[in-house]
């Protein structure tokens, strides 16, 4: 706890939050923490039975958070998972902050003070493609691996990065912990508004979101598709037409006999034409009644 809390890098005195405990791991922590660093603290669903972790809270259920922020005028609220190694967070007006851009205001701050080598931050592909576009204008490189911390983690042993993780909230700071921990991502974006001396909703503002569509296939194998050359003639020509090949993903569920398919781009029209041809195709060819 000593560590967590000495990641924050100075004092909260002065910030009103709002913290989701998802009745889990951080119960017994994050209240006393962020009240010690100064913050008047806020605190909903940090009484675990046993039986009511993340049951409609934390961070897969951030609505009574959000609410709450906007009941008291909350500077931001904290919605961390069971087990704490992710955090959701909500901007003053109740608008949520994901990991793409909890982030991307993190790597911005991280360059300006030389805390970022390589200008590199590692996500997954299912990081929104705003976040990347946003991060390339910032003169930061964006490296994709596929989904999981584990991929993650690897990827920033690899390529050296300080900064890492994914959209669900699950984000790495190598130079603070080995792993994805919610109280330290939610201090570094605390750390982040009081270095810009600005309002979360601003901070998190100027990653741009970009249509995004998520669309499952069920197949009669998980295997077959990839051997079929009209699919992947097409997968190809999609790729060919998004502005970064890793914007369109398609691949088989690691445990149904689904093929998942993300696609996204700035324009919505051209990303649902992509899935709606690819996912017709893969129906005929290789779906449960091809």
């Amino acid at each position: 706890v000593a560590h967590v809390a000495a990641t924050a890098g100075g004092p909260l005195d002065g910030m009103r939050l709002v913290l989701d405990c998802a009745n889990g791991a951080t119960s017994a922590y994050a209240p006393a923490l962020f009240a010690d660093l100064g913050a008047e603290v806020d605190v909903l669903h940090a009484s675990p039975d046993g039986t009511n972790i993340n049951r409609s809270c934390g961070s897969t259920c951030p609505d009574e958070m959000c609410s709450r922020v906007r009941e008291i005028g909350a500077d931001a609220g904290l919605a961390f998972d069971g087990d704490g190694d992710r955090v959701i967070l909500c901007d003053e007006n109740g608008v949520l902050v994901d990991g793409d851009r909890a982030m991307a205001l993190c790597a911005v701050g991280m360059k300006a003070r030389g805390e970022l080598p390589g200008n590199q931050v590692v996500a997954t592909i299912m990081s929104n493609a705003g976040f990347e576009a946003f991060l390339e204008e910032q003169g930061i490189r964006v490296i994709r691996t596929d989904v999981g911390d584990r991929y993650v983690a690897e990827e920033m042993v690899r390529v050296g990065a300080a900064l890492g993780g994914e959209q669900s909230g699950h984000v790495i700071f190598a130079r603070l912990t080995r792993t994805g921990d919610g109280m330290v991502t939610g201090l570094q974006v605390l750390r982040e508004m009081r270095h810009a001396g600005e309002p979360l909703s601003r901070l998190a503002g100027r990653m741009p979101v970009f249509p995004q569509i998520l669309r499952n296939v069920r197949v009669a194998d998980r295997t077959s598709w990839k051997t079929d050359p009209r699919i992947q003639a097409a997968i190809e020509e999609a790729r060919a037409q998004m502005e970064h090949p890793e914007w369109l993903s398609v691949r088989a569920s690691g445990t149904e006999p689904l093929i998942r398919m993300m696609a996204q781009g700035r324009a919505s029209a051209m990303v649902e034409q992509v899935v709606s041809y690819l996912c017709d195709l893969i129906q005929r060819h290789a779906g449960v009644d091809a």
